[in-house]
């Protein structure tokens, strides 16, 4: 059987492939979605049925960004996949530097309260 570790690790690395050769189209739903938060943003999704790119601001989606914070998601959802925790609500001890980023990340705290405060530490893979 395929751990989803290794079908999450595979999906990730054939999209920027996949991806590349796909033609492109706007889903006006998704970009009123945006329009009305009044937020700038991107959203791309590959219909693998239709091979093709279906989304919002095809522009900014072919710039280049640092991820960010979007590895703390897939980090979470590996870790509540493969057992690592049980729960976003199971408590996690805080391991990382005495001196944080953020004082808030100085505690013990559950994935749910973790993202509300961007505990950085918490969610890279050594903890999880």
């Amino acid at each position: 059987m395929v751990k989803p570790f290794t079908l999450i690790a595979v999906a990730v690395l054939a999209l920027p492939t996949a991806a590349a050769a796909a033609p492109w189209r706007d889903e006006p739903a998704v970009t009123a979605l945006f329009r009305d938060a009044g937020v700038v943003g991107t959203f791309v999704l590959l219909d693998e049925g239709r091979g093709e790119l279906r989304g919002h601001n095809r522009k900014r989606a072919e710039q280049r960004f640092s991820p960010a914070s979007t590895f703390k998601i897939a980090n979470a959802l590996i870790g509540l996949s493969l057992g690592a925790v049980r729960s976003v609500e199971e408590v996690i001890p805080y391991t990382g530097d005495a001196n944080p980023f953020m004082r808030e990340w100085l505690q013990p705290m559950g994935l749910r309260g973790a993202m509300k405060v961007s505990n950085v530490p918490l969610y890279q893979p050594a903890q999880l």
